[in-house]
């Protein structure tokens, strides 16, 4: 096979694991877009809707974290002890970084949208930022050490 050939393979293997993992991501989003919202609405009928949405959004994020550690990434280095709660700390920092990208968009959008869906758009603008970051820094396949 030529160069050219091998390199267009390897370039549309990656492009593949990438769509699926997109799926994943998506799929485990969504999971967890479900348990923020009940859990959301539910805290709104006794506290503030923006401290009912931060508790329900830390919450989604932990679950977040067991379910793209398992599944979206999971062919990346299984991590144990230290390394698996340094890990964590770093999924958790980013996810505080999509709270406050999520809570700057959901702020704006629920002054002109009904709840779920200022919900939904700030979910979807965290969510990019949380896929990049996590893709390439906490939980890349390609920073997976050889064994």
């Amino acid at each position: 096979m030529n160069e050219s050939l091998k390199a267009d393979r390897i370039t549309g293997v990656r492009l593949y694991r990438l769509a699926k993992r997109l799926f994943v991501f998506g799929l485990v989003g969504a999971c967890c877009f479900m348990v923020q919202f009940v859990l959301m609405t539910w805290l709104q009928t006794v506290l503030h809707h923006v401290v009912a949405y931060a508790i329900a959004f830390m919450a989604s994020a932990q679950l977040n974290f067991v379910l793209s550690y398992y599944f979206t990434w999971r062919d990346s280095k299984r991590k144990k002890g230290l390394r698996l709660l340094s890990t964590w700390g770093l999924f958790f920092a980013v996810a505080l970084l999509g709270l406050v990208v999520n809570y700057f968009v959901y702020d704006f959008a629920h002054v002109m949208l009904l709840s779920i869906l200022a919900l939904l758009v700030a979910t979807v603008a965290s969510t990019c930022f949380t896929f990049v970051f996590n893709h390439l820094f906490v939980l890349s396949p390609e920073r997976k050490t050889k064994t």
